[in-house]
């Protein structure tokens, strides 16, 4: 069992590691930490309970969110889902002091200006970017409100990070490895396995997340994925590929409900994608 630790580094990756692919050029470690460090000193001081409110569809723009969030002092708030509606009330509440986001939304704080100012050839060394204290609250999700009014749940580094850490270690997630997520980043699970994990692990991860069965198949094609992150409704409809529509894939993560039986023996028989169901 891994020992507690007092702090945490949330980025494993050499500077000229990659760290996201996608539509846009790669981005690598470096450039990570250039474009955390551009967004931090843009952020309001911290205080007691602070919180930076992020709504980014771009996995690769929540990385830079989160960890901007984390080294500037607050803690990074990843609402249930996107609506105008819900994000308005999550932006009220007490200790929200700014909201990042990639969305068309009429407001100051689209990180896309803010990172497309950055020169490529501009790179930091990831470990000037400060470690985080085990004990930092360091983020709040919320529950789906499906039976009530949001529930917010706050994560100290030690559960985010640690389950992180040893969520790489256990499942032997390593540098060579492409990650891809077809469940959304603001999710704890998305979050976790599609962002923290492969950081925590110098591995990559591809920025988009695809839903549809065709879309899934192309983007893990065209990344060389080897890591599928997922839900039982998108594993079902990937039942219908034949063999070969999918790149070789050394681990599929299933969570959010159980899998069907069906759905697993399909998936093994089929494609040779035997899957891991996390609670």
């Amino acid at each position: 069992m891994r020992s507690p630790v007092d702090s945490y580094r949330p980025v494993a990756h050499r500077a000229d590691a990659i760290v996201a692919l996608g539509d846009e050029a790669p981005r690598t470690a470096g450039m990570l930490a250039r474009d955390v460090l551009t967004v931090a000193a843009k952020l309001p001081p911290a205080s007691p309970g602070s919180e930076i409110l992020i709504v980014c569809g771009d996995r690769y723009r929540v990385a830079v969110a989160v960890l901007a969030a984390w080294q500037a002092g607050h803690a990074a708030a990843l609402p249930p889902n996107a609506a105008s509606e819900t994000v308005r009330a999550l932006r009220r509440r007490p200790g929200v002091v700014a909201l990042l986001h990639d969305t068309d939304a009429d407001d100051t704080d689209d990180l896309r200006p803010w990172l497309d100012a950055s020169s490529p050839r501009d790179t930091v060394d990831p470990a000037q970017l400060r470690p985080i204290a085990s004990h930092r609250v360091i983020a709040t999700v919320y529950t789906s409100g499906s039976t009530g009014a949001h529930q917010a749940c706050p994560k100290t580094a030690r559960q985010l990070l640690g389950e992180a850490a040893t969520l790489a270690e256990r499942f032997a997630v390593g540098p060579a490895q492409r990650v891809l997520s077809t469940v959304p980043p603001h999710h704890l699970y998305g979050l976790l396995f599609g962002v923290l994990v492969p950081l925590c692990a110098g591995a990559s991860f591809i920025r988009e997340t695809p839903l549809h069965t065709e879309t899934v198949a192309a983007v893990a094609r065209r990344f060389a994925a080897d890591i599928l992150v997922s839900a039982p409704v998108h594993l079902r409809s990937l039942t219908l590929l034949s063999p070969g529509e999918l790149p070789p894939l050394a681990r599929v993560f299933s969570s959010g409900a159980a899998l069907p039986a069906e759905t697993a023996r399909l998936l093994g028989t089929r494609l040779g994608l035997w899957v891991t169901e996390i609670y």
